[in-house]
């Protein structure tokens, strides 16, 4: 992996560490009795870290391991986590008074490595984790600062992979918007049009920062006014690029669900879930396809298909 900038890399680690991340503690107790010593750090990213109140909704978690085996008592599991990786769950803790609920992923430490370096074209990993997280648990320093180190990696990544679609005089608040609005269209991702405008508002400061901080390895030269000559501007071929990303991403994302349905206890609901959110379209679901999705969840799948729910 392309090494990024240390100043990035401390900036990473320093807002990783100071993003409050205490109200996740029940859960992540929960994903390491689960998972066992194999977990090296548990991320917290996504809405609820933004500001939703996380007993209104379901949390996101990514939970990095060194070694597939030791995860899972299932081979199965750890197979298909290899495979394609990550391998999502859902998982519940509390009374019904203070329930919180999460939706984990889980990757090996390698792998993720990969999946937000420069040479990799799907957005899932490098898409999310150039936005704010929290690390909500580490094993040690070096797994937080390994951590950091991915972090900042995929923060260069989606600016590399963004520039091309932009002009060569530009801003960091024109870079985030267009990369996060054309990030979330490239996958089934269940978001309000305007998405990159939200969150950069959001959060402004801290995109023109991390755009400050990776400008020299990029090649951006300060105009003043937190604007930028691009040297990467590319329109065309921008273009061109991103369109593939959507077609591979929301490819990758649809194999993502289905292997869901195999790989946890609620997975077909999970899956329906997910393709209401993205499309609106939904079919009923028989409990003898909920229990052997395989030989009788073919049907349903059709059905989707044929209503739309795959754009």
């Amino acid at each position: 992996m392309a090494e990024a900038p240390e100043a990035l890399v401390e900036a990473a680690l320093a807002e990783i560490r100071s993003i409050p991340s205490a109200g996740v503690a029940p859960l992540v107790a929960a994903i390491r009795e689960r998972h066992g010593d194999t977990v090296v750090a548990i991320a917290f990213y996504g809405s609820i870290l933004r500001g939703l109140d996380p007993r209104n909704g379901i949390l996101d978690l990514m939970v990095v391991v060194d070694d597939y085996r030791r995860a899972y008592r299932s081979r199965f599991k750890a197979w298909a986590n290899a495979l394609l990786p990550p391998n999502v769950f859902y998982l519940e803790c509390g009374d019904a008074e203070a329930r919180l609920r999460c939706k984990y992923t889980l990757i090996r430490a390698d792998q993720l490595a990969g999946y937000v370096a420069p040479g990799c074209a799907q957005v899932y990993f490098w898409g999310r984790f150039a936005q704010p997280a929290a690390l909500a648990f580490s094993r040690d320093e070096a797994a937080a600062r390994l951590m950091a180190q991915l972090f900042a990696r995929a923060q260069l990544t989606f600016l590399e992979k963004v520039l091309p679609l932009l002009s060569p005089t530009t801003s960091a608040d024109e870079i985030w918007t267009r990369g996060l609005d054309a990030s979330y269209g490239a996958e089934l991702r269940a978001e309000r049009g305007g998405v990159g405008t939200r969150l950069v508002q959001a959060a402004a400061e801290r995109y023109r920062r991390v755009t400050a901080l990776a400008a020299p390895a990029l090649g951006l030269e300060p105009e003043g006014d937190d604007r930028y000559r691009n040297p990467m501007s590319a329109p065309e071929v921008g273009r061109r690029r991103w369109r593939w990303r959507g077609r591979q991403g929301k490819l990758m994302n649809l194999l993502r669900l289905i292997k869901a349905v195999f790989t946890f206890e609620g997975g077909v609901d999970y899956a329906l879930w997910k393709i209401e959110r993205h499309s609106g379209v939904t079919v009923t679901v028989s409990d003898r396809a909920r229990r052997h999705p395989l030989i009788f969840g073919w049907g349903p799948l059709f059905r989707l298909w044929r209503r739309g729910a795959f754009r």
